[in-house]
């Protein structure tokens, strides 16, 4: 995930919004019981953390979908109003998929599936426009294995995207709520 908006945050704003996203994150992770030994070590990414859960029964992808974000839509949307120039509001993708870790950090072809959805032209449009503090992006496997099959009433509220890869001709198909 990462905080949209952030690049025309000062030093100040950034040391503040980085603090809050951690601590927001942090409490939505542990209202949903998802333990840290359920989790790799949240990894830094500047204006944004990467959030490694393992596949484990205590945690399926539908209490990720079904409690986690709703929780983290909850605790955004109830921030102190003056912390920062404007509320924080985050971008966040979810997908599964094989994560390797060579010393340096993790890596893979789910992480740059990932990646490339939240990072893409498309899911940026839906920032300028967006009202809910968290922007949700999910890959077409999390759709039709845990949305289609877990929340079929919340389907419809998905709209799809397409990202075709310039460099390796890779389509990445996934769908955003707003």
């Amino acid at each position: 995930m990462d905080a949209i908006g952030s690049t025309k945050w000062t030093n100040g704003e950034k040391e503040i919004g980085r603090g809050l996203m951690y601590r927001v994150v942090g409490d939505a992770f542990e209202s949903c019981g998802i333990k840290p030994h359920y989790c790799d070590p949240l990894v830094d990414r500047g204006d944004g953390i990467l959030a490694l859960i393992r596949p484990l029964d205590e945690v399926p992808k539908s209490l990720v979908l079904g409690s986690l974000i709703p929780k983290l839509r909850e605790l955004l949307a109830g921030q102190v109003e003056g912390e920062l120039r404007s509320p924080l509001r985050l971008r966040a993708v979810l997908h599964a998929g094989e994560v390797h870790d060579d010393g340096w950090g993790p890596f893979g072809e789910a992480l740059d599936s990932a990646f490339r959805l939240l990072e893409s032209r498309e899911v940026k449009r839906f920032d300028v426009h967006m009202g809910s503090p968290l922007l949700l992006v999910i890959s077409d496997d999390i759709y039709r294995s845990v949305v289609l099959q877990y929340f079929p009433e919340s389907a419809l509220r998905f709209t799809p995207i397409r990202r075709r890869d310039v460099g390796n001709g890779n389509v990445y198909r996934g769908w955003v709520l707003a």
